[in-house]
């Protein structure tokens, strides 16, 4: 029987996942390309490509909360299967490192206004982009009225199957690797970099 308590040991979680990647800095080869379509329609997600590199050197390490994504990136992965983009919001505040589930309430409060002309002022063109789904936004700070006066960010990221364990999504709670004092974009943290008990928590969803 799998121990809860370390299941959701958040905290333990991201300090090992962050030794973990520190004794196992990716190279170079491990850096991709951006998908042809991405270039070809100039897509903005591109800038995800060209500081990937970067991100990797010296970004940091933190939760995430998924916000949307492309729904294919919740299904098993057949032959033909996608890589795609997702909106997410995280913080490099160390108050999430035990409680990344509470970034969900923002998340939550910003999607329910998707699709609707209800959304406040202050939140009016984060809404637009989440209902658009191919506009990005990149390392927006949340207005503290939906975040208890946390630096909470609303990012688009790229999300490759690869970097998920069994190529898919499975929760809405995973690391990524950023840095907004400098740089634009975030990336999600491979998964051999996960420690095992969150890997299993993962799969749970």
């Amino acid at each position: 029987m799998q121990n809860l308590e370390a299941l959701y040991d958040f905290e333990n979680h991201l300090d090992t996942a962050r030794q973990i990647y520190k004794e196992n800095l990716p190279k170079p080869k491990d850096c991709l390309m951006a998908p042809e379509w991405v270039v070809s329609q100039k897509d903005k997600l591109e800038i995800i490509f060209k500081e990937q590199s970067q991100l990797y050197k010296d970004g940091k390490i933190v939760w995430a909360h998924l916000l949307q994504a492309n729904s294919a990136l919740f299904t098993k992965p057949l032959f033909g299967a996608f890589d795609a983009p997702a909106a997410i919001v995280y913080s490099t505040d160390e108050y999430f490192n035990d409680k990344p589930q509470e970034l969900g309430a923002p998340a939550r409060k910003l999607f329910s206004y998707k699709d609707t002309d209800k959304a406040p002022e202050d939140v009016k063109k984060l809404v637009g982009s989440i209902t658009n789904e191919m506009d990005r936004l990149f390392n927006v700070k949340l207005p503290h009225s939906i975040t208890d006066g946390r630096d909470i960010y609303y990012t688009s990221i790229f999300v490759i199957r690869k970097h998920l364990p069994k190529k898919k999504l499975s929760s809405s709670i995973f690391p990524v690797i950023t840095d907004p004092s400098k740089y634009t974009s975030t990336i999600l943290l491979p998964c051999c970099y996960w420690p095992k008990n969150f890997v299993d928590y993962f799969n749970l969803g």
